[in-house]
């Protein structure tokens, strides 16, 4: 019966039977009453009864609070029918006592028995952790051994933050969080000037050369995994970063020093002299621009690589072409001579000497400098 009905209990003055004790202990145990007592409010004990239980009532309460909080996982608050059910208050409150130092010594053995549980399995977990640091450490002791005899530095690993699958930058912290962002600039910077949509094979170079050589700068060796490789030379990240025309702020636009940390600034020795590939880029790029309003209406075209890749090959072969026509006109326009082009007018140049020195080959002049012609005797 429901807590908040006015059902016989209390006004009828019968005595409840034992089997309505048990069967409401048995309920309590087994939990399968759902009716919450801590619902119960004070006027409904008080409309329960008459003034000569309402002590009695209120301590049954509490009884039953404490069994709720101490013991809710196991037992539910199946306490409600004893309220409603029986003439008996007091007596109900003394059975309620006898229940919660039961369970109080129930409770008591249990958290015994969990504690030396735990304390079993803490004590196996960090009998196995110490194997493990153990083992770490002399296979880390051995490589550090190994790059410091050969490399003057040690070896050492990249930390992944507790929880993090070590795909962005920010999972990582200290040296190590410095050495993947400058790859990760570099990288950038040579997409801009090396190949803006490099295969495979030439990915795992750059990477890896540009890691060797920040790992020498700052004297630590990082083992490049799998998942740093693949953020640095995420295709995803490369494609958004074109996007940006990074390259066309750097060469020459007033627009590239507004951001001190831009490529343009940072590797000025490689923006300084335009080069083809840069060139070949812009061209992609603008391409693409044009394309986006070939329809009358703006539709935006990523720079996915399987079609621009394509694109960018053919406008590098043209400007390579037309580079090729003249050293000089290409020095005058884009002030880049690759080193091909300097050997070779290097060479043209040596080709037109004689082996004498310069003044011999220049005519005599008189004192208001007018050439001399020289008579042969």
């Amino acid at each position: 019966m429901s807590v908040l009905s006015d059902g016989p209990g209390l006004e009828d003055g019968t005595a409840i039977a034992d089997d309505s004790v048990a069967t409401s202990v048995f309920h309590m145990v087994s939990g399968h009453n759902e009716t919450s007592c801590l619902a119960m409010n004070t006027s409904k004990i008080r409309r329960m009864g008459n003034d000569n239980v309402w002590g009695p009532l209120v301590q049954c309460k509490k009884y039953i609070r404490q069994v709720e909080t101490r013991f809710l996982p196991c037992t539910t608050t199946i306490l409600v029918p004893w309220l409603t059910e029986t003439l008996s208050p007091l007596s109900l409150m003394m059975k309620l006592e006898c229940l919660v130092k039961e369970l109080h010594l129930t409770d008591k053995n249990h958290q015994e028995q969990y504690m030396k549980k735990l304390e079993r399995e803490n004590a196996a977990l960090k009998k196995k952790n110490q194997k493990l640091a153990t083992t770490k450490d002399l296979q880390e002791h051995a490589d550090e051994e190994y790059c410091l005899l050969h490399n003057g530095y040690s070896k050492r690993t990249c930390t992944i933050a507790r929880g993090e699958k070590g795909l962005n930058l920010w999972d990582y912290s200290g040296t190590a969080k410095s050495v993947i962002h400058e790859v990760l600039q570099r990288y950038e910077n040579k997409i801009f000037t090396v190949d803006a949509y490099p295969d495979d094979t030439k990915q795992a170079e750059i990477v890896h050369s540009l890691w060797a050589d920040v790992c020498e700068n700052v004297r630590k060796e990082f083992e490049l995994t799998a998942a740093l490789q693949s953020m640095v030379s995420d295709k995803k990240k490369i494609q958004q970063t074109n996007k940006n025309l990074y390259v066309m702020l750097s060469t020459g636009s007033a627009f590239s020093f507004k951001n001190q940390k831009a490529p343009g600034i940072r590797y000025s020795d490689d923006y300084d002299l335009i080069k083809p590939e840069s060139l070949a880029l812009v061209m992609t790029i603008l391409e693409n621009c044009i394309e986006e309003w070939s329809s009358s209406k703006y539709v935006p075209r990523p720079l996915d690589e399987d079609i621009q890749r394509p694109r960018y090959l053919a406008h590098l072969a043209d400007v390579k072409k037309w580079s090729n026509s003249g050293a000089k006109a290409k020095e005058k326009v884009t002030g880049y001579l690759d080193d091909e082009e300097e050997e070779n007018r290097a060479k043209a140049d040596l080709d037109g000497r004689t082996g004498e020195t310069d003044s011999e080959d220049e005519p005599d002049e008189d004192d208001e400098g007018n050439q001399m012609e020289v008579l042969d005797e």
